[in-house]
């Protein structure tokens, strides 16, 4: 009996060190592990966060905990709770989002019925995501200095507005939708433009968020911005146009919801705020705003030359078709925009804005 039970000792003692070694040898091939607790985002950084501050204290708790571990490279990281996959879904999917310095993140992810724990996948390994932060880092530094106290906050988001358009190229790459794409590489499409924009707000103090949907029925991003406490919408994108030639425009720049209409939000994983102001426009803020066509030639006079590219939005449709016309056919309006330009111009108009822009060159 005493030689049996011996025996039947001695098994269970080797599997319990094969079970050891197996399960060793599994958090090794699993890589970094991350099964620390994180502490939910302070107040400071929960005012920067529209998406996160409206969530329920379950979701910051995973939105907090996948933040700390993904800036680790934590291939795997314990949730605070257990979660749905659709729980997960749309919090993980909130934070690559709406944290542009987690550009290393792949395009996969891994989803369970019930998740406690989950694996984190990356286009590159850690080193890798740090010399590239660093890179890109860099080029955000070079736009930020730009960047003066004295300015208010629409004076300081329309120059990373126009900065970030300047250096930035609408190119598709394997880069193109993350911040590094824009700011390291000066190519992006939408989600790269829009992520590298809230990088350089975040940085520069501003509260900013992207927003997904559609634009003329095609898979969009752009942002949302708060000025002087009012939000506005946002689309370095479509400012960064061939159309404008060469030149930076700002029918999107600080629009509210009403100009908005060609864009469409998916609220599918947060609901942005409505955008209602509309003294912070580009337009508005800048005096750039023609109320009867009778001021026209008066106005042109003042605003050729002002800025780089002239633009003005009208009070009405009306009044927007009128200028058109006088712009069009007028030979004595005609003439004043020759004067003020090398004698090689042209127009466009923005019906949906009410916007009208002289091209020259």
């Amino acid at each position: 009996m005493r030689s049996g039970l011996r025996t039947r000792i001695a098994v269970l003692l080797v599997l319990l060190a094969a079970l050891t070694l197996m399960t060793l040898t599994a958090r090794k091939l699993r890589g970094a592990e991350s099964s620390r607790s994180y502490p939910l985002l302070s107040e400071k950084e929960a005012a920067m966060r529209y998406p996160y501050a409206h969530l329920d204290d379950r979701g910051r708790a995973l939105y907090s905990t996948l933040l700390g571990g993904i800036r680790e490279h934590a291939e795997w990281i314990t949730l605070p709770d257990t979660y749905t996959d659709k729980e997960y879904e749309r919090i993980y999917l909130m934070v690559g989002m709406q944290e542009p310095e987690l550009f290393a993140l792949d395009d996969t992810y891994e989803l369970a019925e019930e998740m406690n724990e989950t694996h984190i996948r990356y286009a590159y390994d850690a080193d890798e995501t740090a010399r590239m932060a660093e890179r890109m880092d860099a080029a955000a530094e070079a736009i930020l200095k730009r960047i003066s106290p004295a300015q208010n906050e629409n004076q300081k988001l329309l120059m990373l507005h126009d900065l970030l358009a300047e250096r930035t190229e609408y190119l598709e790459t394997d880069k193109s939708a993350t911040a590094y794409g824009a700011l390291a590489e000066g190519m992006a499409q939408c989600e790269g433009y829009a992520k590298a924009y809230l990088y350089l707000a975040r940085k520069a103090g501003l509260n900013v968020m992207n927003v997904s949907g559609t634009s003329d029925e095609t898979p969009h991003v752009w942002n949302v911005a708060q000025i002087d406490g009012t939000y506005y919408n946002i689309d370095v994108t479509w400012d960064d146009s061939e159309s404008f030639r060469g030149k930076t425009g700002h029918t999107y720049f600080a629009m509210p919801d009403k100009f908005w209409t060609d864009h469409k939000t998916d609220t599918t994983i947060y609901t942005p705020p409505k955008c209602v102001g509309t003294k912070e426009t580009y337009y508005a803020a800048r005096g750039l705003i023609l109320n009867s066509v009778t001021q026209l030639d008066d106005k042109l006079r003042t605003w050729i030359g002002l800025y780089p590219l002239t633009e003005f939005q009208c009070t009405d449709s009306a009044t927007m078709e009128q200028a058109v016309s006088e712009i069009r056919s007028n030979p004595y309006v005609m003439n004043t925009i020759s004067d003020l330009t090398d004698g090689s111009w042209s127009y466009m108009c923005d019906r949906d804005r009410r916007v009208v822009v002289i091209l020259t060159g």
